[in-house]
């Protein structure tokens, strides 16, 4: 796409490490999803700690592992597993588009700045 091999070699890997956007959404919202349905009541620093508590997971733990800990938190039953198993595959691919999206977009963002991307080849590829 026309990015330096400079720029991508440092940032991809890099995003590829850190970047955990799609895993931290999906953990959060379908957390949020199963405490509602249990008639669980949430407040202000509920929502905070799941996010916070999302956020620690995304960096290395499954996303189902994560969201039945957080759920378990709040005394929803270990059953609500089978139902997280039925859109754990959507989810997941959702997961992994924002996450190639948001990849793509910094390393295309950082070639830009640092005048290390060839916008005759960025313009002229087909997608």
């Amino acid at each position: 796409m026309g990015v330096a091999p400079k720029i991508s070699s440092f940032a991809v890997p890099l995003s590829v490490t850190f970047n955990t956007a799609g895993s931290l959404i999906c953990i959060i919202m379908a957390s949020v999803m199963f405490l509602k349905m249990y008639g669980v009541e949430l407040g202000l620093y509920d929502l905070i700690m799941i996010s916070f508590l999302a956020m620690m997971f995304s960096f290395g733990a499954p996303d189902f592992i994560s969201v039945i800990t957080i759920i378990n938190h709040f005394g929803v039953p270990m059953e609500i597993a089978t139902l997280l198993f039925c859109i754990e595959a959507l989810s997941d691919r959702i997961g992994t588009c924002v996450n190639v999206f948001s990849n793509m977009t910094a390393t295309l963002t950082l070639a830009r700045t640092e005048n290390l991307l060839d916008e005759k080849i960025y313009f002229s590829s087909q997608l």
